[in-house]
């Protein structure tokens, strides 16, 4: 049977590996590759250093061309199972179905965005998302109901 402290090492001896490669790579002006900056992250998450993982897990999604939108996807959404109010996660979403033209998707993604303004109060980057989705889609009974409301609405059009 293998010990924690053993399992534990190895992801240690794991990290450093990575992090000396990159370290190396750095020095060359040259950055690891998309699947060694994800590895790294999932290295970090069963460390349970989520902030880490985050970071890393940023620079994979970021590396990731267009024509691997799916891919990039699938690493923001792992930053979601970390911290589920990740704005930037949100935003590398949408950004990546927006350049795809899915557009269903695209709003299902602004209106969760959407919703953590909401939480956070920031009622003008809430306004801006909606806005954004009647744009895409002009019936979306969701932002006619924001917009119906006209609180917001008349707040930004007539500040007095």
């Amino acid at each position: 049977m293998i010990s924690k402290s053993s399992k534990s090492d190895d992801i240690d001896i794991k990290i450093k590996e990575l992090m000396d490669k990159e370290y190396i790579k750095s020095l060359n002006n040259r950055d690891l590759s998309s699947d060694e900056y994800n590895l790294l992250g999932d290295l970090y998450l069963k460390k349970g250093d989520k902030k880490s993982a985050t970071k890393y897990l940023y620079k994979a999604a970021k590396k990731l061309s267009l024509d691997q939108g799916n891919k990039a996807i699938a690493t923001y959404k792992k930053i979601l199972n970390i911290y589920p109010s990740e704005i930037g996660a949100y935003e590398g979403i949408i950004t990546i179905l927006h350049k795809e033209g899915l557009v269903a998707e695209q709003i299902k993604y602004l209106l969760l965005l959407a919703q953590l303004y909401q939480n956070k109060s920031d009622f003008t980057k809430m306004t801006l998302i909606f806005r954004k989705i009647q744009e895409l889609d002009p019936t979306n009974k969701t932002a006619e109901l924001f917009f119906s409301r006209g609180k917001i609405d008349k707040v930004i059009n007539n500040p007095q």
